[in-house]
């Protein structure tokens, strides 16, 4: 029984000198079960981008005829809203310019008025006769105190000449008027009225 037991201190030693004392090159069966897991993973996870890649380049594709035609009818609201207020934005500053314009003019035609004691007989006299209001009409300017009747001045509702020195005004955006400022139109007319003391839209006087 001794001589049993020395042979198998002997063996076991034998072993111990055979292994070798890097174990790197033993096979880790845990290490495999994790790739294995991992590469399932990895494929199922490229499955879903792959998936989810095909559904945004079916998304992307172009659009469905109901958001095309939602697209349409919030640019056209959007529009029918905007235009508007666009254009009344734009009339006001036609109208400021204008009023500008002969406020500018009235003065030089009083300038002209105190040199000469006479208003001139037409714009050119005071150097603007080519001038265009801004819808691109010229200024209309009328002496009154060598005009023969009143036929051709400015009156107002109760047909009243609405000065008694000239008149000068723009045609405003239609580029038509008549001498009564009630005719309609009259109503988009940028005057000078009171000799001066109102220049504005004729539809305000």
């Amino acid at each position: 029984m001794g001589g049993d037991s020395l042979d198998n201190t002997c063996l076991a030693a034998s072993l111990e000198r055979t292994i070798p004392e890097d174990k790197s090159c033993f096979i880790d069966i845990t290490g495999i079960e994790k790739l294995e897991s991992l590469q399932q993973v990895t494929c199922s996870s490229g499955g879903l981008q792959i998936s989810l890649r095909r559904i945004a380049r079916k998304h992307s594709s172009g659009l469905t005829l109901l958001e095309l035609v939602l697209i349409i009818a919030i640019v056209a609201v959007l529009a029918a809203i905007a235009i508007p207020y666009y254009q009344d934005y734009k009339d006001r500053v036609n109208v400021a310019a204008a009023v500008n314009d002969i406020a500018a003019i009235s003065t030089l035609i009083s300038a002209y008025e105190n040199d000469n004691r006479a208003f001139p007989n037409d714009l050119s006299e005071v150097g603007s006769g080519t001038k265009l209001d801004p819808w691109g009409n010229p200024y209309q300017y009328f002496n009154i105190a060598t005009a023969k009747g009143k036929g051709k001045l400015r009156k107002d509702k109760s047909l009243n000449p609405i000065n008694s020195d000239y008149d000068l005004y723009s045609m405003g955006k239609d580029g038509k008027s008549s001498t009564a400022l009630t005719a309609k139109n009259s109503h988009d007319d940028v005057i000078r009225a009171r000799d001066g003391k109102f220049v504005g839209l004729a539809s305000d006087f």
